[in-house]
């Protein structure tokens, strides 16, 4: 499996493993076997995207935000 990062005018940041990494003005190409890695996640974790916006690094649009707080009340 392949995943291409273009940053974009305003860059991009990656972390993997808990190391981070600015792109700003490259093109990265991340690729991995089976064999070779292993992606965990356990029962009941917050998923990728709940864990961006969390910690803000992601915001939902108006539109989303309106509708999850219909359905918490």
């Amino acid at each position: 499996m392949t995943l291409a990062v273009e940053p974009g005018y305003y860059g991009a940041r990656m972390e993997i493993d808990g190391h981070v990494a600015e792109l700003s003005g490259m093109r990265l190409s991340l690729s991995w076997r089976r064999d070779y890695a292993t992606l965990v996640a356990f029962d009941g974790a917050e998923s990728f995207f709940a864990g961006l916006r969390r910690r803000g690094i992601l915001a939902d649009s108006p539109r989303i935000r309106a509708r999850e707080a219909r359905e918490r009340s």
